[in-house]
């Protein structure tokens, strides 16, 4: 649940767009500027336009040491994302609205049932993304967290 919270939501997120957007590129957690419970120690994510897709690998180091890594696909227009290689548990999907240029939305769902939602909006400078959002662990607590990224 950490890694899909920090990672699909943000990134797949922020990839739904052309590459000429500022959300494409290179953009790394800044943890100074962050709150979570289940804050990585590192995450560094890259979108990259092929076609009318974006893909999105994003590496990192979790708390504990271990390291992950993810791949997904998204249409440029929104949807459902594909997870290529790691991603969220079995019986999860991720869906990601572009509300406008600076604004995207992502909706979580475990088995048919929204569990999380998040919202990502880039600074006017097109240097930050300031992610907020409300889940529930598969225990039914509920995670709320404020995740910072800054463009590489």
């Amino acid at each position: 649940m950490k890694r899909l919270v920090s990672i699909a939501i943000v990134f797949a997120a922020a990839a739904t767009i052309h590459a000429a957007d500022p959300f494409a590129g290179t953009w790394k957690l800044n943890a100074a500027k962050s709150k979570d419970a289940n804050l990585p120690k590192e995450v560094i994510a890259i979108a990259t336009e092929k076609g009318d897709q974006l893909e999105l690998t994003v590496k990192g180091t979790e708390a504990d040491g271990s390291s992950f890594t993810e791949r997904s696909t998204v249409s440029v227009k929104g949807g459902v994302v594909k997870y290529l290689e790691g991603g969220p548990p079995a019986g999860m999907t991720a869906t990601i609205k572009v509300v406008d240029a600076m604004t995207r939305e992502q909706t979580m769902t475990r088995e048919g049932k929204v569990v999380g939602t998040s919202r990502l909006v880039l600074s006017k400078d097109g240097k930050t993304i300031t992610q907020t959002g409300d889940f529930v662990d598969p225990q039914g607590k509920p995670l709320k967290f404020l995740r910072v990224y800054e463009k590489q």
